[in-house]
């Protein structure tokens, strides 16, 4: 086990030392420096203030020891198990940590296939489009094992298989029904995600399918 090179004197030793004449005060440091180091004791010729103080010091000095060999130990311990286990609010702060970088991870792919920060979009649409990468990013980076898009629950497997094909070809079809259907539609949120669902097999086709029914005003 690891050796303490160190000892605390409290503060408050103060007033009984204060008592004290130079001298026995001399006597009691040199009392306890002995005695931490483990070195024959030092007498005090009669001054019993000053043994007292010597009494009460070392037993402190005692229980500080004990506790501080129980936390060796458990470093000690912890260290042959791979490190102390984390503190309370340490694992959430972490995974919290992992679930920002995803997102981030994401968020960039997602602006990259949908060409955001080139002249690819009018200014007016922009923030539709951000909106998109910010609903992509959300899907990709999402853990639940299903995800709810149209109104039903689907793998999450398969929606973001869908959601990484999605580039820009799908962001301007998407533009395009988000305007003929403008002020239509209630939950526009879950509307914008139904329609980045389904535009990466019927993007070029005739239509896309009308969620109305499954977002109604």
């Amino acid at each position: 086990m690891e050796e303490k090179k160190a000892f605390l004197l409290y503060k408050n030793y103060i007033k009984q030392v204060d008592m004290l004449s130079d001298e026995a005060a001399g006597r009691l440091f040199k009392a306890i420096l002995h005695y931490v180091n483990g070195a024959s004791p030092v007498g005090f010729e009669g001054e019993a203030a000053a043994e007292m103080c010597f009494s009460f010091i070392s037993d402190q000095i005692d229980r500080d020891m004990d506790e501080w060999q129980k936390k060796a130990k458990a470093r000690s311990e912890n260290g042959k198990k791979g490190g102390r286990p984390p503190k309370a609010g340490e694992d959430e702060k972490s995974e919290t940590a992992e679930k920002s970088e995803k997102y981030k991870e994401c968020r960039e792919y997602i602006e990259e296939q949908v060409c955001l920060k080139g002249d690819f979009y009018d200014e007016a649409d922009l923030p539709i489009v951000e909106e998109m990468c910010e609903a992509a990013a959300d899907i990709l980076s999402s853990e639940e094992p299903y995800i709810k898009i149209g109104g039903k629950m689907r793998p999450a497997e398969t929606v973001k298989s869908r959601f990484m094909d999605f580039d820009c070809e799908n962001a301007t079809y998407v533009l395009d029904r988000l305007k003929k259907t403008a002020g239509r539609v209630g939950n526009t949120r879950g509307y914008l995600l139904t329609a980045m669902y389904n535009s990466t097999f019927e993007a070029g086709a005739s239509g896309i399918m009308d969620y109305r029914a499954d977002f109604p005003p």
